[in-house]
C-alpha cells in the first residue's frame, strides 16, 4: 500500500503534464513552419517577382517642342518632310533632318536645333530670292532708287566735212549719266568688299549685284536684324559703315 502511494506521489502533476503537451505542440509547429511554411513563401515570392518582371510597359510618352515644330515647317517649305506639323520628333522628322543635312553638307546626326532651324529658313530665302527673275524691291523705309534712264538713238548729223556726229544736247546727256553710273558701280564695289573682309562669300569685287553679291548681303541681312531684301540701300551701307556719298 505504501508502495502504490509513493508511486502516484512521484507521478506527474496535472498542471506539468499540460505544459509538457503544449510545448511538445508548440515545437511541432516551429518545426513545420521551418521545413514548409518559408518554402511556400519563397515561392509565392518568386512568382510575384516573375510576373512583375514579365508585365509589359505600354505607356507611350509624347513630348511637344516648339523648335521641332519650327524646323519641321521649314523643312515642309523645302519639299523633304511631307509629314505632320506636331512639334513631336518621331522617325520621320529625323530622316527628312538627315536627307536635309546631307544634302547640305552638314553633320548628319537628325539632331533638331534653333541652329538647324535657322539655317534652314536661310537656306529658304536664299532659293526664294534666287527665283526672282527682275530686281528686288526695296524694303518700304528704304528710299527707293531712281532708275537710270537708256539713253535714246538720235540720228547723226553730218558736218560740213562729212563726219556725222551727235547733237550737243545728246552728248551732255549721255555724259551726265557717266558719274552716277561709276557712283553706283563705287559703292557695289565697296559692300563688296567689306562683306568680304566681314568673311561673307560676295564673289570678285565687279561692281556687278550678282547672285553671289545677294545671297551675301541677304546672309549679312539676317545675321544683322536688317529687312532681308537684298539690294544695296542706305540701310546696308549704314550698317556696312560704308559713305553713301563714296
Amino acid at each position: 500500500m505504501r508502495d502504490v502511494l509513493d508511486e502516484e506521489r512521484g507521478g506527474l502533476q496535472p498542471l506539468s503534464a499540460l505544459l509538457l503537451v503544449l510545448a511538445v505542440v508548440l515545437g511541432g509547429m516551429i518545426t513545420f513552419n521551418a521545413m514548409f511554411g518559408q518554402h511556400g513563401t519563397s515561392n509565392q515570392n518568386t512568382v510575384s517577382d516573375a510576373s512583375g518582371a514579365a508585365a509589359p510597359t505600354n505607356t507611350v510618352i509624347i513630348k511637344y517642342d516648339p523648335v521641332v515644330e519650327e524646323v519641321q515647317r521649314a523643312l515642309v517649305v523645302t519639299g523633304i518632310y511631307n509629314g505632320l506639323v506636331d512639334g513631336v520628333n518621331g522617325q520621320r522628322t529625323k530622316l527628312a533632318i538627315e536627307q536635309y543635312q546631307q544634302a547640305n553638307g552638314l553633320q548628319v546626326d537628325g539632331q533638331v536645333s534653333k541652329d538647324l532651324a535657322t539655317h534652314i529658313q536661310y537656306t529658304n530665302k536664299l532659293k526664294a530670292a534666287s527665283e526672282f527673275t527682275g530686281s528686288v524691291d526695296p524694303a518700304p523705309q528704304a528710299r527707293p532708287a531712281s532708275p537710270i534712264a537708256k539713253p535714246k538713238v538720235v540720228p547723226q548729223v553730218a558736218d560740213e566735212g562729212g563726219k556725222s556726229e551727235l547733237p550737243d544736247a545728246t552728248i551732255k546727256k549721255s555724259v551726265s549719266l557717266v558719274p552716277a553710273i561709276n557712283a553706283k558701280l563705287a559703292r557695289i564695289k565697296k559692300v563688296q568688299i567689306a562683306l568680304s573682309s566681314l568673311g561673307y562669300k560676295a564673289g570678285q569685287v565687279t561692281g556687278s549685284l550678282n547672285e553671289a553679291t545677294k545671297s551675301a548681303i541677304l546672309q549679312f541681312e539676317m545675321d544683322n536684324g536688317l529687312s532681308m531684301d537684298g539690294v544695296v540701300d542706305a540701310n546696308l551701307l549704314q550698317a556696312l559703315q560704308i559713305t553713301a556719298n563714296n
